[in-house]
């Protein structure tokens, strides 16, 4: 996926999602889950990222909430278990309600609530973590990130 969109037509309120990614180099996507719209911008979001946060662009440059795995901008996932660039990944990002895990080569990196955020300015900007269902999809930010074995199951 260079630039574009996927999204999954249903409206889900809990699902795992399983899938293989390889961002290429310094690439980068959004893989947004369970509280999606972006095309549309009175649609609200909640976004997990798809990096290659160790590339020499971004290593070190990058808020830790902004690492591959996390909810982007607003809650961190572990790093160091990201394959190198060009190497598949296999990922999990498993939605119960306001509760996110996301599993990264079998290691889980994020496993958090959503209701934790009460921030008001990050509730502002991000007002999808509210919500209790959407859509699921993939948009690309003008980088190449390629998937395979997408699987989308709702719980």
């Amino acid at each position: 996926m260079a630039e574009g969109i996927c999204i999954l037509k249903r409206n889900i309120r809990t699902s795992s999602s399983a899938l293989s990614s390889k961002p290429n180099p310094a690439e980068t996507t959004a893989s947004e889950f369970a509280h999606l719209l972006k095309v549309m911008p009175l649609m609200p979001v909640m976004e997990i990222q798809i990096l290659d946060d160790q590339h020499e662009k971004y290593k070190g440059k990058i808020r830790s909430e902004q690492h591959h795995g996390s909810v982007y901008d607003v809650i961190p996932a572990r790093t160091g278990f990201l394959k190198a660039a060009g190497e598949w990944n296999s990922e999990e990002i498993m939605m119960t309600g306001s509760r996110i895990r996301v599993t990264l080569n079998g290691v889980i990196i994020l496993d958090s609530d959503l209701n934790i955020v009460k921030e008001s300015e990050v509730l502002k900007k991000h007002p999808g973590l509210k919500r209790s269902s959407g859509h699921i999809g993939f948009l690309g930010h003008n980088s190449l990130v390629e998937f395979r074995n997408i699987r989308i199951r709702q719980l």
